[in-house]
């Protein structure tokens, strides 16, 4: 019994040793989170600015300035085709005209002041020939109102638009250097600071040409793309400015890394991988790099743990550490 007891006592000492020898050793160990590596699917886009556009959209312009008798519609209306959405005075404007004449007063109602009463007479014609209602051409959303009762109205802009607010597009302009890599009905990923969700679109036109505009007081040639949005909502308004992710390339079972776990030094960029508690120095082989993170080809193998933030934590070859696992979260 005594001996038996001697042995279990003697057994703890010197487990009791080894620990507090380790502790010795190792008592500057590190606490570090860890990834372990799973191979996963990851995109590849390019990036771009554009601007969201009603695909149907008609301004209605009047060629002579009437004035209007009546104005029936508010911006935000929803109309019909054929849809009366105003009426123009003619009454008034042929009054106007028929005094004209009888004044002499042709040089008013010509652009550059040489009017003559033959011209007033056409103008007259043409007002007669003039339908006083002014008619929506399509289903749609009034989205513009430039006129009012009473108001003479200008000649030079729309006094009523209208908008098919049931389709949209895109007019995106892609850098020079990145239009190798859009193509036609590629997929679109698009966001924009007033929607609350990504939505998805198709790449419908590319521009033959270049355009040239002023960035930084520097030229930059763009190629013009018009991308059709695949869904439609409320929040989806023409004007917004629109950020665009093309779909370049997907990559199946890739093993990517956040790029804070990935360290540089004269032999190349290498990470730490946990080993029984202790960190390795392992060097690697870079591949593409995505938003937050980076491929590795070479180096790191499938359930591999990798140490993350090793600057920050102070890792070294050969260090011990106490881990804490972290989840593998996939970029987009």
């Amino acid at each position: 019994m005594k001996k038996y007891l001697f042995t279990v006592i003697g057994t703890g000492v010197i487990l009791l040793s080894v620990f507090l020898a380790d502790y010795s050793i190792n008592k500057d160990f590190a606490v570090v989170k860890t990834l372990q590596v799973q191979g996963e699917t990851v995109n590849r886009y390019v990036t771009a600015s554009g601007t969201i556009c009603e695909s149907d959209k008609r301004d209605i312009y009047v060629n002579l300035p009437f004035k209007m008798a009546k104005v029936n519609v508010k911006v935000g209306d929803r109309v019909k085709t054929g849809q009366k959405l105003a009426y123009l005075d003619k009454k008034t404007f042929l009054n106007e005209l028929n005094l004209a004449i009888v004044k002499g007063d042709a040089p008013v109602y010509s652009s550059d002041g040489t009017g003559t009463n033959q011209d007033l007479l056409h103008i007259k014609k043409e007002v007669e020939g003039t339908q006083e209602a002014v008619i929506s051409p399509i289903d749609g959303i009034v989205t513009g109102v430039n006129c009012f009762e009473n108001g003479r109205v200008s000649t030079e802009i729309p006094v009523i638009s209208v908008s098919n607010l049931e389709s949209f597009y895109i007019k995106a302009k892609v850098p020079e250097n990145k239009a190798k890599d859009i193509y036609l009905n590629q997929i679109v990923f698009i966001k924009a600071a007033g929607m609350n969700q990504e939505y998805e679109g198709i790449v419908e036109s590319i521009s033959p040409t270049a355009q040239t505009g002023q960035l930084a007081k520097q030229e930059t040639p763009n190629i013009e793309v018009n991308v059709k949005l695949n869904q439609i909502s409320d929040e989806i308004k023409p004007g917004l400015t629109a950020e665009l992710k093309f779909l370049t390339n997907t990559k199946p079972d890739a093993i990517v890394v956040p790029f804070d776990s990935v360290l540089e030094d004269e032999g190349g960029n290498y990470v730490y991988l946990n080993r029984s508690g202790y960190a390795k120095k392992q060097y690697v082989t870079l591949g593409e790099e995505f938003e937050t993170r980076v491929e590795i080809q070479k180096g790191v193998s499938k359930e591999d743990k990798v140490i993350l933030y090793p600057r920050k934590n102070e890792i070294t070859h050969g260090k011990k550490i106490d881990e804490i696992t972290g989840e593998n979260n996939a970029d987009s």
